[in-house]
């Protein structure tokens, strides 16, 4: 309640074993931390952490997740939200740097591929 740093959780530590939600005293420190914390940066890096999870690879589950349900392409959403459409991948520059667009284009055959979860983080922040 002072504000001093009383520790760290692990976000994936209480996936399936959260924190006592009825100790006031437990609750009111995390929201405490994370109302004092910064946020750190979006982009396309998971903690090692939070990446490998019960031996399974969470950005692949969640890029797999978006595809079952049909959500839309990156290039789709682009078109949506009002900016132009690209014809190559060298045309989303005006949003992602140019060496993450490098990788895009090293991982997907076609700029209308890009996944939108990985686009969406690929951007540079506004």
């Amino acid at each position: 309640p002072n504000g001093e740093k009383k520790g760290e959780v692990a976000m994936n530590s209480t996936y399936w074993a959260p924190f006592p939600a009825h100790d006031t005293r437990q609750v009111q420190e995390l929201v405490m931390g994370l109302i004092n914390s910064k946020a750190q940066k979006v982009d396309l890096n998971m903690a090692p952490g939070t990446k490998h999870y019960l031996g399974s690879d969470k950005m692949a589950t969640i890029i797999q997740t978006g595809r079952d349900h049909g959500l839309p392409t990156y290039t789709q959403v682009r078109e949506y939200c009002g900016l132009p459409s690209i014809s190559s991948f060298g045309e989303l520059n005006n949003t992602i740097d140019d060496e993450i667009i490098k990788v895009l284009e090293s991982v997907y055959s076609h700029h209308d591929d890009i996944d939108l979860v990985v686009g969406g983080l690929s951007e540079r922040p506004l």
